[in-house]
């Protein structure tokens, strides 16, 4: 098998009368202008102090229903008491407070 042979051309020159650019020589820089490029100021943190407290407090409002919805325990394992496990501060109140704190959570990574 031969190869395919590759064909070379030259680029076209410039048309008559016209001159290309010439290309600016670069410097090298000067040891002041690159510490001067390299000491940029401190960068503006995207999240501040507030935000940060609303982020925890939202936190404590999911830990707090996480906890609230966990319960106890049976005060004796031979007795079922319905009341202990379907309680109003498991099945409302507990789901509302995780809900709040995801509420609080979008609320303060959003706000300005």
């Amino acid at each position: 098998m031969s190869k395919p042979k590759v064909k070379f051309t030259r680029p076209a020159a410039p048309p008559q009368g016209k001159t290309v650019p010439a290309v600016p020589f670069k410097q090298k820089p000067s040891p002041g202008a690159i510490k001067a490029r390299t000491q940029a100021p401190p960068a503006e943190m995207l999240f501040t102090r507030n935000h940060f407290i609303w982020m925890g407090v939202g936190i404590l409002l999911i830990a707090l229903g996480l906890v609230l919805m966990s319960g106890g325990n049976m005060p004796s394992p031979e007795v079922w008491d319905e009341h202990l496990i379907y309680s109003p501060i498991r099945l409302v109140v507990a789901p509302l407070l995780i809900v709040a704190g995801l509420v609080v959570e979008i609320f303060a990574i959003f706000r300005k």
